[in-house]
């Protein structure tokens, strides 16, 4: 079994959020119920900073939260979204897409059918182990993807 996402899967699915949400979310309270002259702030900027705090947890949410863990081996693949892990076959992938942004390199299964996780299954790719695993196991994922 090797693992074809990157090891940074976790800290963004896991440390990003959780750090965000606790101390940020702390921070958005304070404004609400400490005092504004302290910090010589108007009566405006609790709630700017509310909403500024919930659009990004709704970006974290639609962005990082979707992230999932990939381990392949020659005759299935598991994948994890650190709670759950199911095993899925290769022929049940209808498409496999890579796509780079900066130093990132994602990736993106779509099956032929909705799975437990959903439909489209979005990780980030551990370029390395990546090669290792198409030497190892061949195109291990239907023919017809772009790599």
């Amino acid at each position: 079994m090797i693992r074809l996402s990157s090891n940074f899967t976790l800290f963004f699915k896991i440390f990003v959020p959780t750090f965000f949400i606790v101390f940020y979310g702390l921070i958005t309270i304070f404004f609400f119920v400490g005092e504004s002259q302290v910090f010589h702030i108007g009566a405006w900027f609790p709630y700017s900073n509310l909403l500024f705090y919930l659009a990004t947890v709704f970006i974290l949410y639609k962005t990082v939260f979707q992230l999932h863990r990939i381990d392949c081996s020659d005759e299935y693949f598991v994948v994890s979204n650190y709670r759950h892990s199911y095993r899925y076959t290769y022929d049940s992938v209808a498409s496999y897409t890579e796509s780079s942004f900066l130093i990132f390199t994602f990736g993106r299964l779509e099956y032929k059918s909705p799975s437990t996780l959903g439909i489209k299954i979005r990780f980030l790719i551990d370029r390395q182990n990546r090669d290792k695993i198409f030497e190892t196991f061949g195109r291990v994922f239907p023919s017809n993807t772009v790599y």
